[in-house]
């Protein structure tokens, strides 16, 4: 019996199956090495990222802890200054005191770092004055002062054509349209008639603002009005709707850098950071200038500075372990103790909120605390 010889067309077939073989073989690993590798980094973040978020709520927990603390050991509620007194056995140069001046703090913790701000809600723009004083020419004068210079931009050479001005009309007096209990819009205003025609129709409220965000549904405010940019602040970093019905007024201890910027267009944002950490050395100063300077821009709000120790204060805290992708931040707006409460009461609670501004480096500190 012959064997049949393999045709010359035939002759190196069963190597190339061979090769195919080997070849989808070598894809299907490394494709499942590839799974495996991601799935394992999946776990590793999960683990890093769950564990910069409690972190980041530690360092919040911490901060509200001390804002508790001072306020049942000073009534003032302003913490009372660090030992400098190096034979004090309490004397900790490394502690970090956590008040209401707008500063980021920061702390070692767990291996990693994290860093907590708090900001005086009464330092803004109140939104949610009583109505009696919605119609004061003060307030209303105030809301002119604030809208035009954040839609100038800090270019106080700039002036605003006649469109302009009336978009400043238009959201001045819409904004007091929707915070009174009327139903009669102002000249510039608008009201139910306004707002129901719209492509997407609501009602006025004719209430409290309940955030800042709020101010997006009024009319004539757009998106980059109220959150603004890198080169100026925003509505929503400008004003609060904390304390609510008390008349109006701006803490000169609470004041923020924002705030400063909208009140005042020639003020870079170096200088307005420079004038709020001097507010450390000599904080009557500040509080000085604010009433002098408030009354040039409208003459009689110098007279609403005041300074006293914020009852409604927001509370940032963001944490970094290992890289960028597991950096976490949590937000809170929270009424400490005072006349009103006994304790602290959560009004608004952020989770995982996003990262506004630079996090702190864990790396750095970590090389300094070893060092």
């Amino acid at each position: 019996m012959t064997r049949r010889r393999p045709k010359r067309s035939e002759r190196g077939v069963a190597l190339l199956l061979v090769l195919w073989v080997f070849m989808t073989l070598g894809v299907l690993a490394l494709d499942f090495s590839q799974f495996m590798r991601d799935d394992a980094m999946a776990s590793v973040n999960l683990a890093d990222e769950t564990q910069g978020y409690y972190l980041a709520v530690a360092g919040m927990n911490s901060a509200l802890f001390e804002a508790w603390r001072a306020r049942g050991d000073n009534p003032g509620g302003v913490p009372k200054p660090p030992s400098v007194d190096p034979d004090d056995p309490d004397n900790d140069e490394e502690e970090t005191q956590f008040v209401a001046d707008g500063e980021w703090k920061e702390r070692n913790f767990g291996g990693g770092v994290y860093a907590v701000r708090m900001v005086g809600e009464d330092g803004k723009i109140p939104l949610n004055i009583p109505p009696a004083e919605l119609d004061e020419p003060l307030y209303r004068e105030l809301l002119k002062v604030v809208v035009k210079n954040l839609l100038i931009g800090g270019n106080a050479t700039q002036g605003l054509d006649v469109h302009e001005e009336k978009d400043v009309e238009t959201i001045v007096d819409s904004i007091l349209d929707w915070r009174d209990c009327g139903k009669e819009a102002r000249v510039n205003g608008a009201e139910d008639d306004y707002y129901l025609g719209l492509r997407h129709p609501y009602r006025a409220k004719n209430n409290y603002f309940e955030s800042p965000e709020e101010l997006l549904y009024v009319r004539g405010v757009t998106p980059e009005l109220l959150y603004g940019s890198k080169d100026k602040p925003g509505l929503i970093d400008v004003f609060s709707p904390f304390p609510k019905g008390k008349s109006l007024e701006i803490n000169a201890d609470s004041v923020t850098v924002p705030v400063m910027r909208a009140l005042f267009p020639d003020m870079t944002q170096a200088d307005a950071e420079d004038f709020i950490a001097g507010r450390k050395d000599d904080p009557e100063a500040v509080a000085a200038f604010l009433r002098q300077q408030l009354d040039l821009a409208v003459p009689g709000l110098g007279e609403r500075v005041t300074r006293h120790a914020p009852e409604y204060v927001r509370v940032e805290a963001r944490a970094d372990i290992r890289g960028e992708r597991n950096q976490a931040a949590v937000s809170a707006l929270v009424q400490l103790p005072g006349e009103s409460v006994d304790d602290i009461v959560v009004l608004e609670w952020l989770d995982r909120a996003p990262i506004r501004g630079e996090a702190p480096k864990v790396d750095e500190h970590l090389e300094g605390a070893t060092s």
